[in-house]
């Protein structure tokens, strides 16, 4: 038997979206690569790190002797809704192409989209 499913009356509705990325990259020897992938989206390039400026300077190194425009981004902390709008408005003020990112901390490994 099968009882029919109600929500209650007082329930929210949400509406969940997401953009999947065109491109992600990742492991190692992924730094290296990285100008020429940001090269077919133009030059211009946010690079969103952690609160560590060291720990990506050889993928900014990369980036800019490859021919790359990098603004920064530095992410202390989980993000919250001020952190949000103030990176949308680094975007807005970069205009780039691409976004890259450090996952788990190695400046070795970089995460595009």
């Amino acid at each position: 038997m099968r009882l029919p499913i109600r929500e209650p009356a007082d329930s929210i509705h949400m509406d969940f979206q997401s953009a999947a990325a065109q491109q992600l990259r990742f492991g190692w020897g992924s730094v290296a690569e990285l100008p020429s992938w940001v090269r077919a989206y133009g030059q211009r390039l946010l690079l969103v790190r952690g609160s560590c400026e060291a720990r990506n300077a050889a993928q900014r190194q990369a980036l800019v002797e490859g021919g790359c425009e990098v603004a920064e981004f530095a992410v202390a902390h989980e993000p919250d809704v001020p952190m949000i709008d103030a990176a949308l408005a680094a975007a807005r003020d970069h205009r780039p192409g691409a976004l890259s990112g450090s996952y788990s901390g190695s400046p070795r490994e970089s995460k595009t989209w």
